[in-house]
């Protein structure tokens, strides 16, 4: 159920209400909004002010509005983000060096949050993956196993910030350099590096310290950086 309308631009606070359902993913392109008298009756308002709700969510891109039919949302900013991402298929060396700049700028910042947001339960998860990457690598487990814990290890750093826009960007993000960082975790030397460089950021979490995570955030992605610049994947800017 949406929440009553109480302020005086109403139809603005009927879209944002509608915007953030569709931001936050709990309403997916594809789906059909209730009818302009249910959500009059939801919102407590008239039919009118929904029809300018609607109409300032068409301009925006998020929804359709169809003659005789139900609105259907067609859009968000991560329907957006994931299509583009996606759309790039097997990425070559200059478009691996972007994506990699990307997560250079955003994950710093995720690690510092998570120092301050990370619930116990969030901390007991990542030093479990952190465990369990110890145990792989005493064992000789392949390259792949420690890179799905390190994945796993940053997707729990993010999702502890609490900001599920900014988990499913990552996610994409990840997913599309996969093939990328897999050259990383076929190195042993680099798989017990990276060991490391993930216990330095997760001791700043845990220690509560948004500084030192975000510093070992930085360095592990520049050691990732200079892994895969020896391997010839990444091209630098202004390389040939």
């Amino acid at each position: 159920m949406f929440e009553k309308v109480k302020k005086t631009r109403i139809y603005e606070t009927i879209a944002l209400q509608i915007k953030a359902r569709i931001d936050s993913g709990e309403l997916r392109r594809g789906d059909m909004l209730p009818s302009e008298a249910d959500l009059a009756e939801q919102f407590g308002v008239s039919r009118g002010s929904i029809r300018e709700a609607l109409r300032m969510l068409e301009m925006l891109g998020l929804v359709e509005s169809q003659t005789g039919k139900r609105t259907i949302v067609t859009g968000s900013l991560i329907d957006t983000v994931s299509e583009n991402l996606k759309s790039l298929g097997e990425v070559d060396s200059s478009e691996a060096m972007h994506l990699h700049e990307i997560r250079c700028i955003i994950e710093p910042g995720v690690a510092a949050l998570a120092a301050m947001r990370a619930s116990e339960e969030d901390i007991a998860q990542m030093q479990e993956y952190l465990k369990e990457m110890r145990r792989a690598m005493e064992a000789g487990a392949p390259g792949f196993v420690c890179q799905d814990l390190a994945n796993k290890f940053h997707q729990a750093i993010a999702s502890s910030v609490g900001n599920p826009i900014l988990s499913d960007i990552l996610e994409m993000l990840w997913d599309v350099l996969e093939d990328v960082t897999a050259i990383v975790y076929g190195q042993q030397e680099r798989v017990d590096d990276s060991y490391y460089e993930h216990s330095r950021i997760l001791e700043g979490i845990e220690k509560g310290m948004p500084e030192l995570a975000s510093s070992a955030m930085q360095y592990h992605l520049a050691k990732v950086e200079e892994s895969l610049r020896a391997e010839g994947i990444l091209q630098s800017y202004g390389d040939k």
